[in-house]
């Protein structure tokens, strides 16, 4: 299942550096293009909020077959993440924002991450910032981690999930268009939808990795417990060949 899903995998990341691109290009030449694919509810956002509810779905499987922790975190991470990029369904059905919320609302919508309260320079980390962190975390940090011995064992004991070597790619192309927003006076919101496109299906990638892994760790006890059956009743069975004085 796993090779099968990298393969597509693969075929996403050439579609995000293709996507990518053409953000940056029309980031130069003509935005209006941008607004269109990249605007409020249009290709970008809800293939973002597909990835992260499939990731959230997969995940939860993960979590019912290992009762790990973690993979119930993951999964509600990607839950509200993907609640907040479609605003708990505002525009789908069609609910009035109320006049107090809109009014701290930076884009007048029923969500936390555009909250005036997270200004992106204060004593309280903006959701933008938390978004960044949060994917550097897993994407970046716990993956370079799991190389050396001593932090790999704490999270085999405590049951951290590591994202998958193969994620690299995403992790770059994160990166890379970070540093372009950072060092050029382009980007802003059109290549903040890139790295958020990007990090659903980084996250997708993740949660098909755990499952793959809970699977395979659930076939391992299987197999084991029938050999330790076949064994048991092999030995009862030698037993009752002896003669009984």
């Amino acid at each position: 299942m796993y090779n099968k899903s990298v393969i597509l995998y693969y075929i996403l990341v050439v579609l995000l550096i293709g996507f990518a691109g053409f953000v940056f290009y029309f980031d130069f030449s003509d935005r209006t293009i941008l607004r269109y694919y990249i605007f409020e509810d249009n290709f970008s956002e809800n293939i973002t909020v597909v990835m992260y509810g499939l990731s959230c779905v997969i995940f939860l499987l993960s979590w019912k077959n290992q009762k790990n922790k973690f993979h119930l975190f993951l999964a509600l991470l990607c839950f509200v993440i993907a609640g907040e990029e479609m605003s708990w369904g505002q525009r789908i059905f069609d609910i009035i924002t109320p006049s107090t919320w809109s009014q701290i609302n930076i884009q007048h919508e029923i969500n936390f991450h555009n909250l005036k309260s997270f200004p992106d320079y204060s004593a309280i980390p903006s959701s933008h910032r938390m978004f960044n962190g949060t994917t550097a975390l897993f994407f970046l940090v716990i993956p370079i981690a799991s190389l050396f011995n001593y932090p790999n064992r704490i999270f085999c004991k405590y049951g951290v999930p590591v994202y998958p070597f193969s994620g690299i790619y995403i992790t770059l192309l994160i990166l890379i268009v970070k540093i372009w927003e950072k060092y050029t006076n382009h980007g802003g919101y059109y290549s903040d939808e890139v790295v958020e496109l990007s990090a659903s299906v980084g996250f997708w990638l993740y949660s098909i990795s755990e499952l793959d892994k809970c699977l395979r760790k659930k076939e391992v006890t299987i197999q084991r417990n029938l050999h330790e059956k076949s064994t048991d009743s092999h030995s009862k069975n030698e037993i009752g060949q002896f003669p009984v004085d």
